[in-house]
């Protein structure tokens, strides 16, 4: 991908993860836990990747949750930055509950998360902590 994204294809692709975001809350642990009329705070990890993460914290995934915090307000998403490296472990212990525009190939697997579709052509998916009880993974596929 190069260049800026639009407003809409950035909607368009965020869109779906609203619709999804029932099932993420119902993973927060007691450490998200907000006063009845405050939003659920969803922490979301983010390296330098750029166009997704620049040196200063901007870039697409910003935008992103920028998108999401003004589009509703049940929940407030928060960035997190991490380490390349460190991103495993931080999402694993919960430092973050999810991380945006990653790659199912790198790394993931065998670790106690779920990943979502791709939404945009370079394939890059959402991964999200699994809660533990691990919940049915029937209502992840329909993301």
């Amino acid at each position: 991908m190069t260049g800026p994204l639009s407003r809409r294809t950035v909607l368009r692709t965020a869109l779906p993860v609203l619709a999804s975001l029932p099932l993420l809350a119902g993973r927060l642990g007691p450490s998200h836990a907000a006063p009845a009329d405050a939003p659920a705070v969803i922490k979301v990890g983010a390296y330098e990747f750029p166009p997704y993460v620049d040196e200063t914290g901007g870039g697409v995934t910003r935008d992103l949750l920028d998108l999401f915090n003004a589009a509703q307000s049940e929940r407030r998403f928060e960035m997190v930055r991490t380490a390349p490296q460190r991103r495993y472990d931080d999402l694993e212990q919960g430092r973050f509950d999810m991380i945006a525009f990653e790659c199912g190939n790198w790394g993931w697997q065998g670790r106690p998360v779920e990943a979502s579709r791709p939404f945009l052509r370079d394939a890059e998916v959402f991964i999200a902590r699994v809660a533990w009880p691990p919940a049915s993974t029937s209502a992840i596929s329909t993301i």
